[in-house]
Order: structure tokens, then C-alpha cells, then sequence
């Protein structure tokens, strides 16, 4: 195209040369003039830059060019979303009424009110219609009438087997956000049904359990093959036959085929061999059964995200939590949400209620006391603004420290007190070492006072710190020491690991993640334009209309994810300046979310307050209120899936109690 252009401009300004330009206007030929000059000097530009290229290489010529192109794109992409979402918030303002929730001061008194706004916008309505593209609705009527069928039959070994089918990791779409995203509690009536369903079975086969007197060796071929077994298809009422021709093996019409491409051949072999012939159910039968539900189920954890001063917001979140008892027993925590994890994980429950008070967190949250002059001096002398020694011995009492131990507990000695897995995220000081998920098991000696401390040291706040191990020797004396015999540092988790669902999973059996996010480059990009768990969208009264309008949303969604593809571009270019010795990339690229993600409504003043101490008690209690209602919102969610995983577990421990 280049040189056609050229050849072109070269033949009319030839012609104007010569006097020949008597045909066309002047004006053409000075426009052509100037046409061929710059193309002149395009060429000469792409000659000079061709040569740097081969004599310096392609990288080194390149590199800046191409890095404040992407940069100078997304700062306008930046731009225009911050004015978008301005905007969108302004319409919000004029045509949704405020909302008396966030004044309610208990969950008791937020349900009722959310009950109320929920029958008020008639979503009930919605509640009530069992059809919605998110789950297959005819399946989970068929296992809502097989589960009471057999129960009510008193059948316990297929009980067991439509059990083991129904309760698995992904819970055959039930969980899936959109369907808590049109209303402020609950969900559809079908699947509340389900769950209900399932919690009554699960009860009745361990009452019946309990009455069995005959033991025998559990065949764990009847139930291990399909448990775990998910199913998802959308049109699964009219190529799956009836559970109950499945489990009593009676003939199976011509769909079967269909039915064989979704289930694996070892499931449909089990399900459909008549295991009656077995003997006598013993305790131990029903037992390992229900222990075998819960492993496949898979446990839930709480993730706490890294936030500076924004992380405030999770002493909310862990209240409410609490007070519901829906905690969870594995906690991980990274850089601010790292401090809230060791002040749960170190206290009993009792301890915890009495911790949770802005009375009782205010004298504490002090580490940002230093004027800003001494920062600065002392930025100017170590470049850090804070002495480590200085944080390390205010974070013991998140640690666990008391009047009387003037150190904080171990991960060892946290678990064996609370009961509770915390699990802190590191990132190596040093290059090419993977981020760290400090916990019992992989530091099981590690000072958390010393884990939190790397776990919050920011490049240019706090130096990278070395994590202290407790000693104790033969004779009962105690040391400390750095850990690795200090040849490795630490700094802030938040660069690789904010949310370390791998790690989680892989040690712990995790399957389901309750993710607290503060990050302050992270939480203004969560917009859920249809609405999220517990908060519908609300606009024109609709559940289910996008924010805004459609074309705002989607406007908003484009903006978003060019963004992502711009800074993924320069991340795997690897043109990212190292700042503080740091690449940056991946603290933009990673996952921030999990099945259930808790993001509270951060105000702009937040942001000028993410090196600052709260200076009073009501300011603690905002965040408390506010991280509360964050929650609150996501209840119906947590409850659905927690009161399953609890059931399992109460119902497992009475069947232990009478073995």
C-alpha cells in the first residue's frame, strides 16, 4: 500500500513539475506535494528504525515505544470507565430510591426489611417460576421426589445412592450466582425445596443409623464411583430417564444412549446394578458413607484479600460470619486481610465476640502512626517509610500475644488452640522462588506476628523481613531464629498469591471459597451490571435489567476487559518496569474471586486513607457495619451451601459418638 502510494504522488508531483498541472487545480497538486514528502519521510523514519533494530536488536528499539502505547490506551480506556461508571452511578441516584437496609443493625432485623422490599418488587413472582437457563429445573424435581420417596420408604441403601449423586462439588448448578442475583434473599422455591430435601435425608439416614445393631465391611464399591458426579446439562429433563429406573434397575427407554454420553460408563454401571443382595446396613456402612459425601463435597474457606487501610472492611465480614456460624475453619489471609485472619484464627469463638468491638480494635489498629515527616525522612534514609521491629512488635497481639506472652502463637500452636487452618501468602524477595502459603502443615514452627509481617511488607512502606521460627529445645528453653537460617526475605502476598485457591484446594480439599476483596486496584472493576448475590440490579424496577441500560453496560464490560487484554499483553511481553525491584504485571493478573465474592461499598475518601490509622471508634464501626451488610447480602448463598456441609458434619460426628 506504502509503496503503491509512493509511486503515485511521485507521478503527480512529476506532472505539476513540468507544468502540466493546468489540468487539475493547484491546490490538488500542493496537497499531493506535501503527500510525497511525508511519505519521503515515513520511509526515512522506517529505514532508521529498521537499522537501530538490527544493530541493537528488536527488543531493546521497540521496548519503550510499545510499552507507552499500551500505557497512553488504557490511561484514556481508564479515563473514559471512571467517567462511565460516574454516570452510571449518577442515574442510579435519580431513579432508585435509597434503601432503609443499610441501616438495619442486626441480620434479624436486614432479612425482614429485605423480605419486604423483595414481595414490594414482586419478586416472589420470580421465586416461584422453577424455569431459568442456570440449572436443569425437571432434574431437580425428579431428585427432590426420589430423595422423600425413599426416605419415606425406609429404603437406606438407595437413599444413600441418590445421596451420593446429589451432594458434589458443583451440586448440579444450584449454586450458581445468577440465581441469587434477582432478589435480596433466597432463591428459587424448587431449589430451597431441594436442599431441604437433602438436609431431612441426610438426617433421617443417620437417626436410622443409629438403630442398627449388625456390622459388616463396607463395600466401598457401591458408593465411590459416582460420588462426585456432577450433572450440568441444561437439557438434562429430556435425555436423562428417571433416577429411579437407574437405582432399581428397571428397563430404560431409548434415551439411554444419551444418557450414556453425559454419565461415565463406571457410574452407569453402578447405578444401574442391583446392589440389594449386599447384607444387612451397619453404622459403619452409613458412616463411611456420609464421610465419603463430605469429602466429595468438599470444604469451604474464607479468603481474605489484601486491601491497606481498605481491609478494614473485613472485621465486618468475619462478624457476621461468626455470629451466623457460617465461619469457616480455614482462613487464609494476605497483607491487611492477613492481620484479620491471625486475630480469627488464634482466638476461640468466645474470645473472638469479645475481640470484635470497636472498643477493643481501636488501640490496636495503630500502625500507621508516624507523621508523614518522619516517613519521609526515614524513606530518605532506608528507602522505607517504617521500621519493621517497630510493626513485628505490634502485631503480636494479632498474633495471639497477651499480658503474659509477649510473642505471638505459631501456625501449630493457633491450630491446636482454635481448631481453625490459617493460611497466610508470601511473596519471595528473591527471584524465580514461587509465592509461599504459610500454614501448619508447611511452617508449622513460623511466628504468625513474623508471617503477617511479610505478608504485609509493601516495597517502599516496609522492607522484605525474614520469617522468625520458635525453637524449643531438649530442655524445654525457647529461641527464635530466622527461618532458612535467613537466607530468604519476604514481601507483601498480594504480587502473586492474593488469593491462593490452588493452594487451598490441593492441601485442603477446598472446593468453595468465600472471598473477601479490598485490593484498591481490584474492587472499583467489580460492577455486576445484572446484579450480583443478594443485590439485584434494582434499574426500573426490573430484576435482571443491566445498570445503566444495556449500552452503558456494555460499553462498561468492552472498557473492562480491553483493559485486561492490554495489561495482559504487557505482562506476557514482559515490558513492565520492575518498580522497587517488584514486577507488577501479575498483581493486575491473577484471580480475585471465588464462588462467593463479599465487596463493600468503598468510598472515595478510602482511598486517601489507605496509609492511615482510624482515629476514633465511630470510623472502626463504619467499617464493622458496612463489612456486616457486605455480607449479609451474600447470606442466602452461604446458607445453601453451608447448611449441607454442617449437616455432614454434625451427622458424622453422632454416628463416631456411637461407634
Amino acid at each position: 500500500m506504502f509503496i503503491g502510494l509512493f509511486i503515485v504522488c511521485t507521478l503527480f508531483y512529476i506532472v505539476y513539475e513540468n507544468k502540466l498541472g493546468i489540468i487539475l487545480p493547484q491546490i490538488v497538486f500542493q496537497w499531493f506535494g506535501y503527500t510525497i514528502t511525508a511519505t519521503h519521510a515515513l520511509y526515512v523514519t522506517i529505514a532508521i528504525v529498521l537499522l537501530f533494530c538490527f544493530l541493537l536488536g528488536t527488543r531493546s528499539v521497540l521496548k519503550w515505544p510499545i510499552f507507552l502505547f499500551f500505557i497512553s490506551f488504557i490511561l484514556a480506556e481508564l479515563f473514559l470507565y471512571i467517567l462511565l461508571r460516574y454516570f452510571i452511578r449518577l442515574l442510579e441516584s435519580i431513579f432508585i430510591r435509597p434503601s432503609t437496609l443499610n441501616n438495619a443493625g442486626t441480620y434479624e432485623e436486614w432479612y425482614e426489611y429485605a423480605c419486604e422490599t423483595d414481595k414490594l418488587h414482586g419478586r416472589e413472582i420470580w421465586k416461584a417460576k422453577p424455569e431459568s437457563k442456570y440449572y436443569n429445573e425437571n432434574l431437580i424435581r425428579t431428585f427432590t421426589d426420589e430423595l422423600k420417596s425413599y426416605r419415606e420408604l425406609g429404603d437406606i441403601e438407595k437413599l444413600i445412592k441418590i445421596l451420593q449423586i446429589c451432594i458434589n462439588k458443583s451440586m448440579n448448578g444450584i449454586f450458581n450466582e445468577h440465581l441469587y442475583s434477582k432478589s435480596l434473599v433466597g432463591t428459587k422455591y424448587i431449589i430451597e425445596e431441594y436442599i431441604q430435601e437433602i438436609v431431612t435425608s441426610l438426617n433421617y439416614l443417620t437417626e436410622q443409623a443409629q438403630s442398627l445393631k449388625v456390622y459388616k465391611t463396607y463395600p466401598t464399591h457401591v458408593l465411590s464411583p459416582t460420588i462426585g458426579y456432577s450433572i450440568t446439562s441444561t437439557n438434562a429433563d429430556e435425555m436423562y430417564p428417571s433416577t429411579t429406573q437407574l437405582l432399581t434397575n428397571t428397563n430404560i427407554n431409548s434415551d439411554y444412549s444419551e444418557l450414556q454420553t453425559s454419565f461415565s460408563k463406571q457410574a452407569i454401571n453402578v447405578l444401574t446394578t442391583d446392589n440389594s443382595s449386599t447384607g444387612i446396613l451397619s453404622t459403619e456402612f452409613v458412616l463411611q458413607a456420609l464421610k465419603d459425601m463430605k469429602s466429595h463435597y468438599g470444604a469451604t474457606a474464607l479468603c481474605l484479600s489484601g486491601g491497606a487501610g481498605i481491609g478494614h472492611y473485613h472485621w465486618g465480614v468475619v462478624k457476621a460470619l461468626l455470629s451466623s456460624g457460617y465461619l469457616p475453619k480455614i482462613i487464609s489471609g494476605t497483607s491487611s486481610g492477613a492481620v484479620v485472619a491471625a486475630v480469627v484464627c488464634t482466638r476461640s469463638d468466645d474470645e473472638l465476640r469479645s475481640t470484635l468491638q470497636a472498643e477493643v480494635l481501636l488501640p490496636h489498629l495503630n500502625c500507621f502512626d508516624a507523621p508523614w515527616m518522619d516517613r519521609i525522612k526515614c524513606y530518605i534514609k532506608c528507602q522505607a517509610m517504617f521500621d519493621r521491629d517497630a510493626w513485628l512488635e505490634k502485631l503480636q497481639w494479632f498474633a495471639g500475644a497477651d499480658g503474659f506472652e509477649k510473642v505471638g502463637l505459631t501456625f501449630k500452636e493457633a491450630y491446636e488452640k482454635t481448631g481453625r487452618i490459617l493460611n497466610i501468602t508470601a511473596t519471595n524477595a528473591q527471584k524465580h522462588y514461587p509465592p509461599l502459603c504459610l500454614n501448619y502443615l508447611s511452617t508449622p514452627n513460623v511466628t504468625i506476628a513474623s508471617a503477617v509481617l511479610a505478608s504485609a511488607a509493601v516495597p517502599g512502606l516496609i522492607h522484605p523481613v525474614h520469617l522468625i521460627e520458635k525453637i524449643v529445645d531438649k530442655n524445654g528453653q525457647i529461641s527464635y531464629r530466622p527461618l532458612h537460617g535467613g537466607r530468604l526475605t519476604f514481601r507483601d502476598g498480594s504480587f502473586e498469591n492474593d488469593i491462593p485457591l490452588n493452594t487451598l484446594s490441593e492441601v485442603f480439599g477446598c472446593s468453595y471459597f468465600l472471598v473477601s476483596q479490598t485490593n484498591p486496584h481490584i474492587v472499583p472493576f467489580f460492577f455486576n451490571a445484572r446484579g450480583q448475590g443478594g443485590l439485584p440490579s434494582g434499574w426500573r424496577l426490573r430484576g435482571g435489567a443491566y445498570r445503566g441500560g444495556f449500552l452503558l453496560a456494555a460499553i462498561e464490560l468492552l472498557l473492562k476487559e480491553d483493559m485486561k487484554k492490554n495489561l495482559r499483553v504487557l505482562g506476557m511481553l514482559d515490558l513492565l518496569p520492575a518498580v522497587f525491584g517488584q514486577d507488577w504485571s501479575f498483581l493486575f493478573l491473577q484471580e480475585f474471586q471465588g464462588q462467593i465474592t463479599m465487596v463493600p461499598h468503598v468510598r472515595l475518601i478510602d482511598y486517601f486513607l489507605l496509609i492511615s490509622d482510624i482515629k476514633n471508634v465511630n470510623e472502626i464501626s463504619y467499617y464493622l457495619q458496612e463489612g456486616k451488610l457486605t455480607a449479609w447480602r451474600k447470606f442466602s448463598m452461604i446458607k445453601n451451601r453451608e447448611i449441607i456441609r454442617l449437616t455432614l458434619e454434625d451427622c458424622i460426628q453422632m454416628l463416631e459418638n456411637k461407634i
